[in-house]
């Protein structure tokens, strides 16, 4: 772990650095979505959906895999944890037919069976690659830190910390 990970890494497992992002649900949902543009933060509905809906299908808010149409040739799913009875997932795409060759999700259970993105990261493996998450519990909250290391570099990635907590929206922050 880099030295500079320390410090923000202990604040936020200390419960000292962020909160909830808000305690009243605003109408739209936050996603932290990377790809062509950079990272930005859009807004989606706040109505979870099935997992099928981002396996089978590009969502229209990917504006990056739709024009052209990116085709899913693999999906790959695993839980990263769990909060107040729901799953966090992280969902991996494998696409063709467009410049970016895969996607991250990580995607928040709303509801049984249900789900919402909280980070969207669409990339193409011979530029870049994700980091290995590191995923930890702390205060009912789970924070995950992860990333995209750029090839070739030697040193240059985009670290972000996420934290999801039950009843709050989700925060995303680089470190």
């Amino acid at each position: 772990m880099k030295p500079k990970l320390i410090p923000g890494l202990a604040l936020v497992l200390s419960c000292g650095w962020f909160g909830c992002s808000t305690m009243k649900p605003h109408a739209k949902w936050p996603v932290f979505y990377d790809a062509k543009k950079g990272p930005e933060r859009i807004s989606i509905s706040r109505e979870p959906q099935p997992l099928g809906f981002y396996t089978n299908d590009i969502p229209s808010w990917n504006h990056d895999l739709r024009i052209p149409a990116a085709k899913i040739t693999a999906v790959e799913a695993m839980e990263l944890g769990r909060i107040g009875g729901h799953q966090i997932l992280q969902v991996h795409l494998s696409l063709m037919d467009v410049y970016y060759t895969d996607t991250v999700m990580i995607l928040e259970e709303m509801s049984p069976q249900g789900f919402l993105p909280v980070y969207v990261q669409d990339y193409n493996r011979s530029t870049r690659s994700p980091s290995a998450n590191l995923v930890s519990k702390n205060a009912g909250k789970l924070i995950i830190l992860t990333g995209m290391n750029y090839a070739g570099s030697g040193h240059f990635y985009d670290r972000y910390t996420i934290i999801v907590s039950p009843d709050c929206d989700p925060t995303v922050t680089k470190l």
